[in-house]
């Protein structure tokens, strides 16, 4: 008969979730706090699967891994925090990047990327560049 613990079930599904953690942030495509968020919830979730090993039936490399698992996660969500300007200073760089390409490809510019500033080049251009009224233009209608 197979044996169900509650402590392994939660330490399986805190790895799993830091896991899925790592592979949605690696390219910073979500916000800092989705981060700060996954990490907190799966370290408490391997914080009570040590508790709960500790309490019922002790499993020693169960338990010496969740609390490894809840160090490891402390740490990270510390670093995390300590960087979190890092990473939005990041995140703004290459965000204004992608416009730039964006802009170099087709030639359209967006408001946003006019403020941020994405040349001196291309802001140039869309002074030049007539405008149009908004009835105006190959609408559908």
């Amino acid at each position: 008969m197979i044996r169900l613990d509650a402590a392994t079930v939660l330490l399986q599904w805190s790895v799993g979730g830091l896991f899925f953690l790592w592979v949605t942030t690696r390219s910073r495509e979500v916000g800092i706090g989705y981060g700060w968020l996954l990490r907190s919830t799966y370290g408490l979730m391997a914080l009570v699967a040590a508790v709960l090993g500790f309490r019922y039936h002790r499993v020693w490399v169960r338990e010496i891994s969740a609390l490894a698992v809840v160090a490891a996660t402390a740490v990270a969500l510390v670093v995390s925090w300590q960087r979190r300007a890092a990473g939005v200073r990041y995140q703004r760089e290459q965000s204004q990047a992608r416009s730039a390409r964006i802009t170099e490809m087709t030639g359209i510019i967006s408001r946003r990327s006019a403020i941020v500033g994405v040349s001196e080049k291309t802001v140039i251009q869309i002074e030049k560049c007539p405008r149009s009224s908004p009835g105006s233009g190959s609408g559908s209608g």
